[in-house]
């Protein structure tokens, strides 16, 4: 699972990436560029296995890895910054952009991915 956010006239972005190594050792990686700096900021922690099953979980909720051919909005600012997420379980596959138009049920998807990301990267594990 990987989320994305970033871009526009300002070029930083941050992203998250949840993986799962051939040891079955989850981890996430953050990334953060900004756009006064120049060199990006790379971490990678150990994370609970619990990420993996809450993102499960919100996809099972949601019926995310359903939806296919989303339409897009026709509102597109040029130069703002754009936020993805790609979700891929096994031969599921899901890319999502900010400018897709989701479904009643994908109601704070982006932000509730973003919190799980962002709460097991915090806490970590040894």
């Amino acid at each position: 699972c990987s989320y994305y956010s970033g871009g526009g006239m300002e070029n930083s972005y941050i992203s998250y990436e949840l993986t799962v190594d051939e040891n079955q050792i989850a981890a996430i990686t953050y990334t953060e560029k900004k756009s006064d700096e120049p060199d990006e900021k790379t971490e990678t922690v150990k994370v609970s296995y619990d990420a993996i099953d809450e993102i499960r979980a919100i996809c099972r909720e949601t019926n995310a890895l359903d939806w296919t051919d989303l339409p897009e909005t026709d509102l597109i600012l040029d130069d703002s910054p754009t936020t993805s997420i790609t979700i891929r379980f096994r031969d599921n596959f899901l890319t999502i952009k900010d400018t897709h138009i989701l479904p009643e049920e994908g109601k704070g998807f982006f932000t509730r991915i973003y919190g799980v990301l962002e709460t097991y990267f915090n806490q970590g594990v040894d």
